[in-house]
């Protein structure tokens, strides 16, 4: 099973406390996409949460990580999924 860069998390986690790492969720059998939770998730207000989403975008490109895509939910902009330098894809809520 793959798993986010431990690098891209220690930089991510020494930032905030803000971020915590969730499991993962399989995709197939063989894959499984791990997701980084910045904030409060997805019961608080959209505008503080995506804040946070973008916050932790930028954190972990700068640190090396690539975004895939942009993911929306009725029309609203979700989560992002990334990449790290190996390539393993996680999911930024």
């Amino acid at each position: 099973m793959r798993s986010v860069s431990r690098y891209l998390v220690s930089q991510l986690e020494s930032q905030t406390d803000q971020v915590s790492i969730g499991g993962t969720v399989p995709r197939t059998e063989s894959d499984a996409r791990s997701h980084v939770q910045a904030g409060g998730g997805r019961g608080e207000p959209q505008e503080v949460r995506w804040a946070r989403v973008l916050d932790a975008v930028a954190r972990l490109t700068g640190a090396g990580a690539t975004v895939v895509r942009e993911d929306l939910q009725d029309r609203v902009p979700d989560h992002f999924v990334m990449a790290d330098p190996e390539g393993n894809e996680f999911c930024v809520v």
